[in-house]
C-alpha cells in the first residue's frame, strides 16, 4: 500500500470510548520527557474496543466526578499486563497551562496512591 493510501485509509479510522479505572502504583517521573507509565486495572478491551500500539487517543481525566482535563493527545506507545496492566502513553502536546498543571496533579495524585478515573477516548483525525 502507497504511502498516499495509507494516509487516505487512516483518516477514517476511529475507535469507540474506553474507560479505565486507574490505581496509584507506576505513575510515570518523566512528565517534561512527554512519557508517562499509568497503572490501572480492569479491562482493555471493553464493548470492542481496543488500545492498540500507536492508536492515537483522546484522554479525559476526571477525579470524583470534576473534570481534570479533557482533550489531551496522546499515542498510545506500550501497554504490558502484570498485576494490573500499565499503559504508557506519549503525550502529543498539551495545547493550555491549564491542561498541563491538571495533567501534572493528576499524575501527583498518582503517585501518592490516589484511585482516579480516566476515559480514553478517540474520534477519527484528520491528517
Amino acid at each position: 500500500m502507497s504511502l498516499e493510501n495509507r494516509r487516505k485509509h487512516r483518516r477514517y479510522v476511529s475507535w469507540r470510548p474506553v474507560v479505565l479505572e486507574l490505581v496509584g502504583a507506576g505513575a510515570g517521573q518523566k512528565l517534561r520527557a512527554i512519557l508517562v507509565d499509568i497503572s490501572f486495572s480492569g479491562a482493555l478491551v471493553e464493548n470492542g474496543a481496543s488500545l492498540p500500539m500507536g492508536q492515537p487517543v483522546l484522554i479525559h481525566l476526571a477525579q470524583g466526578g470534576t473534570p481534570l482535563a479533557s482533550g489531551v493527545r496522546a499515542v498510545v506507545v506500550g501497554v504490558a499486563q502484570g498485576p494490573g496492566y500499565l499503559i504508557r502513553f506519549r503525550f502529543l502536546g498539551i495545547q493550555t497551562a491549564e491542561a498541563r498543571g491538571a495533567l501534572a496533579r493528576t499524575i501527583e495524585d498518582l503517585r501518592s496512591g490516589a484511585n482516579l478515573s480516566e476515559h480514553v477516548l478517540q474520534r477519527p483525525r484528520r491528517l
